[in-house]
């Protein structure tokens, strides 16, 4: 069996027609340019891509070019975009960063297709490299050697290749080997990157299958692991599983289980058949059982890691015997450093007693005096209760700064712990995190009203000290250039950094943007990947605050690529929860946002799961559930955000109010009111003690009030919370702000509920202005609008009116939602009912039955249920269709408003329908 059939293989990078001239399948001439690379030649083609030789005139050097071909990402795997699996891979690269492993460079379009810039090997690929003489066992050995460490590597940070095999190993003309073709890498379940990270790589772009039928098997059958046969979930043992068939196949020159075909095969692997060594073989017994360990049927029953295969390949015991004569002078250097220990305790004991001195113009009472003044002048009326929140904040954050750095210092210096290198990483990482509280100190100086508005937030959202102390991320990190010159720049580009964050922040979007871009400018001139990364970062999220998301897209995939590739785990983690968000709320695109933000809480997992990142995350995720209609998934992150919240910030923090007031909302979608009054009014108990009654976050908690206390039918008491929230939030934030909309939509429903239809007009018909204005005539939140139009028409018997607010907002939210959101079953079922109420049954039934199909299976508010059952039963009865399932249905929604302690009118009128509706005999129908 030849692997070659089932995937393209690396040809010598050197090699090529010497005419340039591809072959006439192939579109790229030679001379053409992809993004700035200049085509040279085709160096390896298959079903799903094409790799060129090419040139980078930027930076002098040539490259190995990937273009995904159209269409290579349709068909079963049609919800994963090429460059979404071209992202992965380059991802997955660049995530483990080892010189056994080929370096990503970039990812870019061009046209139609998709590239991946990677580094160019001058060599064979370990095909090619058998096959060109006669190897020895102990040349197999090494070349194999490095490689297994290039898989190692990968499975150190959760990565698994799943296609490990010959054609997918360079041998490079320098003698280094390197792992490629990572478009099959998944994230390993239980390793430290988290089961979650791991469902990414379930919708790669379309793989190399077992056969031409339609098999969900990934990799080439030939080196595959006998787990993917039953569709088990892969880990490192699989790759070893594939390493020792090639391995195997390198020492014998054959297969271990014969050619044969695909079911026998796997059989073969089931049973552990491998055939008998070769006669006249000169593989050594004891490498033979290592390899054979590797092959057992059962993954327990293989090496740990591929660490210890590796250790075991290399611990040759012809090599052991020369050792025996060496290990006794290892041990006369052990008693040299025993008097050393006190001596140095002594010298350093008075070195980490200096912290105040750190802090000194950037939080000390002279910067606090300042700051107090300046929101003073703002004048706001929430300005005091605001700066007491910020100082008690910042000064938690500070005294939690000061302990890790002594804590640190003394670890080296006084108890001899780590060593000074290790000191140093975390001393840099600190002095980073103080040049945010640097950065927030002078914006809060200079304070305008919108500082004032987000003071509290921005105090609350320093950046978690817990990465400080982790000195295995420190570690990955790329070190920083050296040279003084080049240090000074990296300090002066590093506090213009936090100055932007600090910016964007406070909602400075446009005075932060030209600054972001100069910083990246700025980066990319110094060449150092870490400082690149956290500017794309954070040039990405002001593009995306600012509205500019198709900019805001690429900057983040950038900053994703850069971060990972410079070892920067928490940059990467951030970039993916915003282009998670991007995605997900901005893009409506549910399944691409959640994937995002599902690999970035896997990321904060694997930085230690910082329980700061893991609320906010907690939270993104609970959104995009949310807002998708996956209410019990929404309402677990919620929880677990709440969680993690109340144990990163304490129970009395800003921030933990939003996370139940979040939580309130959730509870009112699925109907649990009581559940949702309490949140809420947790919620806003900590926002009148933190940032008092007199700010915008204590808006968003009575805003959502008058929504549940409209569901429940309390409408005086709905109606004086929602004109509070609108008052608040058109004093602070301007009449066109977005929250505004939402209130107005609220009250658009209350005044509704009490008849009072020209009032409701007029709120929603604002509403639905700043909508437009801020998101454009197609979004979901312009439909919700639209939606509550079409009630009020409905009620007012306008039904001209209603029918066109009604069939735009479905449009929209089946365009936006798609057809099985219950966003859409509600619109339908208005619809529905108005048809109803035009005396058009038929066509009534049909809507209701739609929606009822979409809302049956979920937990959902009981009056939205009630409505489509009762709307139902009525049309069946109308249009002689199952009257006992028509009784059945008015009985449900009568139970339904029966749940509702306000809503007798509902009640009433289905209660009375069904007395005018009796069962009839068994032999009607």
């Amino acid at each position: 069996m030849d692997d070659r059939t089932h995937d393209f293989r690396y040809r010598s990078a050197s090699g090529g027609d010497p005419d340039c001239v591809p072959p006439s399948s192939v579109a790229l001439e030679c001379g053409a340019r992809v993004g700035r690379y200049v085509i040279l030649h085709l160096i390896g083609s298959g079903g799903l891509s094409l790799i060129y030789a090419a040139f980078d005139p930027d930076l002098g050097r040539k490259v190995a070019l990937k273009l995904m071909l159209p269409g290579a990402g349709q068909g079963a795997q049609e919800s994963s975009s090429p460059r979404a699996s071209l992202l992965r891979e380059a991802q997955a690269i660049a995530r483990i960063n080892h010189p056994n492993v080929v370096a990503v460079y970039e990812v870019g379009t061009h046209g139609d297709l998709v590239y991946l810039a990677e580094e160019l090997v001058e060599g064979k690929d370990l095909t090619q490299w058998l096959r060109a003489e006669r190897r020895s066992e102990r040349e197999i050995r090494a070349v194999f050697i490095q490689a297994g460490r290039g898989l190692a590597a990968a499975h150190a940070v959760g990565i698994l290749h799943r296609d490990f095999k010959p054609a997918n190993v360079l041998v490079g003309d320098d003698g280094r080997v390197r792992v490629v073709d990572f478009g099959l890498a998944h994230e390993e379940k239980g390793s430290a990157l988290s089961m979650e990270r791991a469902e990414r790589a379930e919708t790669a772009a379309p793989v190399t299958q077992a056969s031409a039928e339609p098999s969900r098997l990934f990799g080439t059958p030939a080196y595959m692991a006998p787990e993917h046969y039953k569709r088990e979930r892969a880990d490192a043992r699989s790759d070893q599983f594939s390493f020792c068939v090639s391995l195997y196949r390198a020492l014998y020159g054959e297969h271990p289980y014969m050619d044969r075909p695909d079911e026998e095969l796997a059989l073969a692997k089931y049973e552990g058949r491998v055939r008998e060594a070769p006669r006249g073989s000169q593989v050594p017994a004891w490498l033979r059982e290592v390899v054979l360990r590797g092959l057992a049927p059962n993954p327990e029953d293989r090496w740990p890691s591929m660490d210890a295969l590796l250790h075991a390949l290399g611990d040759d015991p012809r090599v052991r015997r020369r050792r025996w004569l060496l290990w006794g002078a290892a041990f006369a250097s052990i008693a040299l450093a025993a008097g050393a220990a006190e001596r140095y305790v002594a010298r350093r004991t008075g070195r980490c007693h200096d912290v105040e001195q750190h802090l000194a113009g950037i939080w000390d009472p002279g910067r606090k005096a300042a700051i107090r003044a300046a929101f003073e002048r703002t004048h706001l009326p929430y300005a005091a209760s605001a700066w007491a929140s910020v100082e008690r904040l910042v000064d938690g954050y500070v005294r939690s700064w000061s302990g890790a750095h002594q804590e640190a210092c003394e670890a080296t210096w006084v108890h001899g712990e780590q060593s000074e290198d290790v000191f140093e990483l975390r001393l840099e990482c600190l002095k980073r995190r103080l040049g945010e509280v640097r950065a927030l100190g002078e914006l809060f100086v200079t304070a305008d009203a919108k500082v004032v508005e987000q003071a509290v937030q921005m105090a609350g959202g320093l950046p978690a000290l817990e990465g400080c102390s982790d000195v295995r991320a420190l570690r990955t990190r790329h070190a920083p250039p050296e040279g003084r010159a080049a240090q000074e720049r990296l300090a002066r580009i590093e506090a213009e950094l936090a100055r932007v964050r600090a910016l964007g922040a406070a909602g400075k979007y446009r005075e932060g943007l030209p600054q972001a871009e100069g910083v990246v400018t700025d980066a990319r001139a110094l060449g150092y990947e870490p400082l690149l990364g956290q500017a794309l970062w954070q040039l990405g999220d002001l593009r995306l605050q600012s509205g500019d998301i198709a900019a805001a897209e690429r900057s983040l995939e950038e900053a994703i690529l850069r971060a990972t590739a410079a070892g920067d785990e928490e940059t990467a983690v951030e970039a993916e929860m915003a282009l998670g968000w991007l995605l997900g709320v901005w893009k409506q695109d549910y399944v691409e946002g959640g994937r995002w933000t599902r690999l970035a809480v896997a990321g904060n997992a694997h930085l230690g799961d910082q329980l700061d990142r893991k609320a906010k995350l907690e939270n993104s995720l609970g959104v995009l559930h949310w807002q998708e209609g996956s209410y019990d998934e929404a309402l677990a992150a919620f929880q677990r955000s709440l969680a993690a919240g109340e144990r990163a910030f304490g129970e009395a923090h800003p921030w933990v109010a939003t996370s139940q007031a979040n939580l309130g909302v959730l509870y009112m979608d699925r109907g649990e009111y009581e559940a949702a009054l309490t949140a809420l009014g947790r919620a806003r108990s900590i926002q009148e003690k933190t940032v008092g009654e007199e700010h915008p976050l204590t808006s968003f908690s009575l805003s959502t009030l008058c929504e549940v206390h409209r569901n429940l039918g309390e409408l005086d008491v709905a109606l004086a919370h929602g004109q509070k929230a609108l008052a608040l939030r058109e004093r602070l934030l301007g009449e066109e702000h977005p929250a505004v909309a939402v209130t107005l939509d609220n009250l658009g429903l209350v005044n509704l509920d009490r008849g009072e239809y020209a009032a409701a007009l007029g709120q929603l018909d604002r509403a639905l202005h700043i909508r437009e204005k801020h998101f454009g005539k197609d979004h979901p939140w312009v439909a919700a609008t639209l939606d509550r139009m079409g009630e009020v028409y409905r009620a007012s018997r306008q039904y001209p009116q209603a029918l066109a607010a009604y069939q735009r907002a479905l449009d929209i939210r089946t365009q936006r939602l798609g057809k099985m959101h219950p966003d859409r079953a509600e619109v339908l079922s208005h619809l529905g009912l108005l048809q109803l109420a035009m005396g058009h049954a038929a066509e009534a039934r049909q809507l209701l039955a739609e929606a009822y199909e979409i809302q049956r299976p979920r937990r959902l508010a009981p009056q939205l249920l009630g409505r489509t059952r009762f709307g139902l039963a009525q049309a069946l009865w109308m249009t002689d269709g199952d009257r006992r399932q028509a009784r059945e249905l008015a009985d449900a929604a009568l139970e339904d408003f029966g749940k509702l302690r306000a809503r007798r009118k509902e009640r009433d009128e289905v209660a009375a329908w069904l007395t005018q509706h009796p069962q009839e005999s068994s032999g009607s129908r």
